[in-house]
């Protein structure tokens, strides 16, 4: 399957379900992937998306 194909797909998909696959993309992590290559901007958005999944409750808590 080429990559247009499975772009194509993706397009496809009921909203949900594409952002189940945009959230697994944006957390998956090849085995031979280090930080150091990702951009900084990549290393912020990741740290910060852990922090607000992890800690979603108390940051609302916080917010009102």
């Amino acid at each position: 399957m080429s990559a247009a194909e499975i772009i194509e797909q993706l397009k496809a998909l009921p909203e949900g379900e594409r952002e189940e696959v945009i959230q697994f993309v944006r957390n998956w992590t090849p085995a031979n992937a280090s930080d150091a290559k990702l951009s900084r901007e990549e290393r912020f958005r990741r740290a910060a998306d852990k922090v607000f999944a992890e800690h979603h409750d108390l940051l609302n808590r916080l917010a009102q």
